[in-house]
């Protein structure tokens, strides 16, 4: 309920924002309604008539509706209007005067003041003026227009609203501007709606209360969830108490917060004083084992026995009870969500239940003890079956019943039940069935014994034993068999002794000098490992290390290994097993083909299919070891090799050959479709292995699978690393190469910088003793020219030439003093189009010239000084006139691409020559035969100085192309 109360505090918050915004603007100059009496708020039971009420109720009418045509386009009405939270405008400025007349009367505490005089109360509703309503406050209160709603005030008000209106004056004695308060108003036709009220002064009227503002909120939804809240509480709070299980309580530190009624009367207390202080963790019944996985936030069971007469005298125990009880408790992590926070435990008295228990073992010794005194020959009997593990049995041909002693249930491995032929004929292990049942009609037909055989079975438990069994006939009178009477022993003990024999002697006779010789050998179709198109591993490990591993495990198995990469290629394959080669060469002659890439891909090659497709391949994909029973019996073992996080390939290795029965080595044959006697021929050529050496076979193959793993991981960090040496010494040269260019361009640098330095000094010296003269000189010219000579043309033109010299001589010496200069640019917005309309409009011989411009954009707005990029332009374009005789084309483009801007400046002269480019801006490099080469070296200067760079590019047509390029600046 907490959060929807202040998820509709928010919300009138917002809608506050938008009235103080409207406020401070649009509404400080709307007219207020002055009439006193016009928001009469309450009627009869506020001690004010209904004719006055509605009286009031009209004229109030009458002002909304002369106030709305006059302010009808008034954005705070607009949104007053339309809020979707109902809104009343009211004027409180008289009950201001009341309550300030009231305090310059003497009173002080207003609370009390209107508690103790309810009249002052009304006489304040009776001052209260309603401005406006909106249409939520309509529809909340069931009225169809605003003069229904005011003009039923009196039925829409209760006590409960007149209390929120009591706090309201008291908040404005007590100075405060806003009052959120619950309370309940009617709608006209009497119904009650739970409200959320807020009362707030408007921005502005602070002083006067000529403008409060009331919003109210429909929390009738709220109220019935509250309610649900409340009653499902109590629901779960009955439950608890009520529960026949004691329960606890605690948080996560192990305090207990509460217990229910159960709990104290489980444990004799008559209240939950003395078991305030206990925690949880410190009980010696919790168990660290326990309290771990308490933590982990798994629930625990613990079973303990509890002394009240022990608590007592220890403890100080306050209980009602004494003895001991059994208890169960069943601890539970208490979650929200997935967070824990603290802990539910159940505890049960298991008293009565621990009693039954110890009867029932009661019962069971004494049953023992009669069992016990049985008579002397059949315990003796059943001791020396038990210590043969052997037991007796006699069965009826006729009507197959059987009977049997107690001791053959253990031989059996099966529980107590009623013994049945079909009962040991189902335990009987499937491949030995046959001829068991054979043996079985074999005795009938003969008639007399005795008989002795020995058999498999398969118990409950899944076990296989061994069993021996010994059978006499009992014939009836007239010699016809009438039961088989024998005995049966669990000889699995024994047949494990001779199978650690013939270990033993497979360990003493076994040797790797004929594996050796079958490395050398390869099957009719060829060398499988020559179609190894991968390599990794053949490559990483090489074939002497990959058969120095298969001989180590055929060595233990004797069956066949293939190592394979990570596509299916045989890195490495040895078929030791005449049974695998059977099946080998068999399964390929299935394929029809003499290609063995072909016959890899038929899925006819079974053999091949089995090792890889069935078991390696599996392997590969799942990245772990895979036990795959292949289709012949055989068992396919298949470990993944791994190089780094990389499966790189399989070792794959057949662990034995099965034992079969006709029925079995048929079914293979036909599959396979080689004769019967071969295929048993080859099986029986295997000696079978002792368990533990597969196993060990195993270990050895998950072994060389990691050194495998190792191997190749080495060689490909070695691989690795001589390509990252080759990069890192590439690298060093280009770096070297990077250093030597940039050291030779720091020389060049200097050399220029120690020319333009010298160049400075001659310049700065000069300078002032060649400006001297020359200007002497223009001066005597001037005055020979306007003053000293006739008017004689000749004269004139000498005069000219003088003058033209000496500004070209004084120019030189600018260009001198400039390039030594290095000023530094002060850069502000320039449009291009207007510089080089100034640079173009200043130089002469021009007028001969086509110039074009193509900017864009257009106006091209660029950063830069325009003093001296304009003298950059002024050198180019006298540079092009020049060049072209004062007769040709002359073109400027600007573009901005990557942040960079680039000028281009393009004209159709000869161009320069190509030995002329490297050096071109370096200072007194010209190719004219009157240039001083100091004008693209200020150009180059000027640029660098801007940050930016200037090149002769190829040019599309004949002529030189300057290209400069600046860096943009965000304008």
């Amino acid at each position: 309920m907490r959060s929807e109360i202040e998820g509709l505090r928010r919300r009138l918050a917002e809608t506050e924002e938008v009235f103080e915004a409207l406020c401070s603007g649009t509404m400080d100059d709307c007219p207020q309604p002055d009439v006193p009496g016009t928001g009469v708020v309450s009627s009869g039971d506020m001690g004010v008539s209904s004719e006055d009420t509605i009286g009031e109720a009209r004229n109030a009418a009458t002002t909304l509706e002369r106030r709305s045509s006059d302010q009808a386009t008034d954005s705070y009405y607009a949104f007053f209007e339309n809020s979707p939270v109902p809104l009343w405008e009211d004027n409180y400025s008289h009950i201001k005067d009341f309550i300030e007349e009231r305090r310059r009367e003497g009173v002080e505490n207003f609370r009390e003041y209107f508690r103790e005089n309810p009249d002052a109360v009304k006489t304040c509703a009776d001052l209260l003026q309603i401005v406006d309503v909106n249409f939520a406050a309509m529809r909340l209160h069931g009225a169809e227009s605003k003069e229904m709603l005011l003009a039923n005030l009196s039925a829409v008000f209760t006590e409960d609203a007149f209390r929120v209106f009591e706090e309201q004056l008291v908040a404005i004695a007590e100075k405060r501007t806003v009052v959120e308060a619950e309370c309940v108003v009617q709608t006209i036709d009497g119904n009650e709606v739970p409200v959320y009220l807020k009362w707030a002064v408007l921005p502005g009227a602070e002083e006067t209360l000529e403008r409060v503002q009331v919003a109210t909120w429909d929390i009738t939804d709220h109220r019935r969830v509250q309610q649900q809240l409340v009653e499902s509480e109590e629901k779960f709070r009955s439950l608890y108490e009520q529960s026949s299980v004691a329960i606890q309580l605690y948080d996560l530190r192990g305090n207990l917060i509460r217990v229910n009624q159960k709990t104290l009367e489980l444990f004799g207390l008559e209240n939950l004083d003395f078991l305030k202080n206990f925690n949880f963790w410190d009980d010696p019944k919790l168990s660290p084992e326990d309290g771990a996985e308490l933590k982990k936030g798994n629930a625990v069971q613990i079973s303990a026995e509890f002394d009240f007469d022990s608590a007592k005298e220890q403890l100080q125990f306050p209980t009602n009870r004494s003895g001991t009880i059994d208890l169960d408790m069943h601890v539970v992590p208490f979650r929200i969500k997935d967070d824990t926070i603290g802990y539910v435990v159940e505890v049960l008295e298991t008293t009565a239940q621990k009693e039954a228990e110890r009867e029932l073992i009661r019962l069971a010794e004494e049953r023992q003890l009669a069992l016990n005194e049985l008579s002397e020959n059949q315990r003796i009997r059943e001791q020396a079956e038990y210590i043969a593990r052997a037991g007796s049995w006699e069965l009826n041909i006729a009507t197959r019943d059987l009977k049997w002693s107690a001791s053959m249930y253990e031989v059996f491995g099966v529980r107590f039940q009623k013994p049945t032929f079909d009962l040991v004929r189902s335990l009987v292990h499937p491949d030995d069935l046959p001829w068991w049942e054979e043996n079985v009609e074999h005795m009938i037909r003969k008639g007399s014994g005795p008989f002795e055989y020995e058999f498999r079975i398969v118990r409950p438990d899944g076990a296989i034993a061994w069993i021996h069994t010994m059978v006499e006939i009992v014939c009836n009178d007239v010699g016809g068999p009438l039961k088989f009477v024998g005995m049966a022993q669990d000889i699995t003990e024994r047949k494990s002794t001779e199978e650690e024999l013939r270990r033993i002697e497979w360990l003493l006779t076994k040797s790797v000098s004929g594996i050796l010789q079958e490395l050398d050998k390869q099957p009719a179709y060829g060398d499988l490992t020559e179609l190894n198109e991968c390599r990794l591993i053949a490559d990483s490990v090489g074939r002497k290390s990959l058969h120095d591993i298969a001989v180590e495990l055929m060595s233990l198995l004797g069956t066949s290994i293939s190592v394979y990469e990570s596509n299916g290629d045989y890195a490495c394959r040895l078929l030791y097993s005449e049974w695998c080669r059977c099946l080998d060469q068999s399964s390929r002659k299935l394929c029809d083909t003499s290609d063995n890439r072909e016959a890899l891909r038929s899925g006819k090659w079974i053999h091949h299919v089995q090792s890889w497709d069935r078991a390696a391949a599996s392997a590969i994909e799942c990245g772990r070891p895979v036990n795959h029973v292949s289709n012949c019996g055989s068992r396919v073992y298949a470990v993944p090799i791994r190089s780094g996080d990389d499966v790189v390939g399989a070792i794959s290795v057949w662990e034995r050959v099965p034992e079969f029965h006709s029925e079995s080595f048929k079914k293979i044959a036909d599959e396979y479709q080689v004769d019967v006697k071969v295929l048993r021929q080859a099986a029986s050529s295997y000696k079978p292995r002792p368990k533990y050496i597969i196993e060990m076979a195993k270990e050895h193959v998950a072994s060389s699978a990691r050194l495998i793993g190792e191997i190749v991981e080495r060689r490909r960090s070695e691989a690795k690393y001589r390509v990252t040496q080759q990069q890192l010494l590439e690298q060093q040269n280009e770096a070297k190469l990077r250093v030597e260019a940039e050291l030779e361009k720091t020389r060049e640098e200097l050399v220029r910088k120690t020319r333009l330095a010298a160049v400075g000094q001659l310049s700065g010296s000069i300078a002032h003793e060649l400006r001297n003269p020359l200007g002497a000189l223009r001066t005597a010219a001037y005055y020979l020219k306007n003053y000293g000579l006739n008017d004689d043309g000749k004269s004139t033109r000498f005069l000219d030439v003088i003058d033209r010299q000496t500004g070209r001589a004084d120019q030189i010496i600018n260009n001198l003093l400039e390039m030594t200069r290095a000023k530094e640019p002060v850069t502000e917005r320039v449009d291009l189009r207007e510089i080089l309309d100034e640079a173009i409009s200043s130089t002469e011989g021009v007028s001969g010239v086509k110039v074009s411009i193509v900017l864009d954009p257009d106006p091209f707005v660029f950063h830069v000084d325009a003093g001296q990029f304009r003298q950059v332009i002024s050198n180019l374009i006298r540079n092009a006139v020049q060049a072209m005789g004062g007769k040709g084309e002359l073109s400027f483009s600007a573009t901005c691409r990557d942040s960079v801007n680039v000028i281009c400046v393009r004209d159709s002269g000869p161009g320069i020559p190509q030995k002329l480019r490297d050096n071109l801006f370096e200072p007194l490099v010209t190719s004219k035969v009157t240039g001083t080469g100091l004008g693209l070296s200020i150009c180059r200067q000027i640029v660098q100085r801007h940050g930016g760079q200037i090149e002769v590019v190829e040019n599309e047509t004949p002529g030189a192309c300057f290209r400069i390029s600046l860096p943009y600046r965000d304008a």
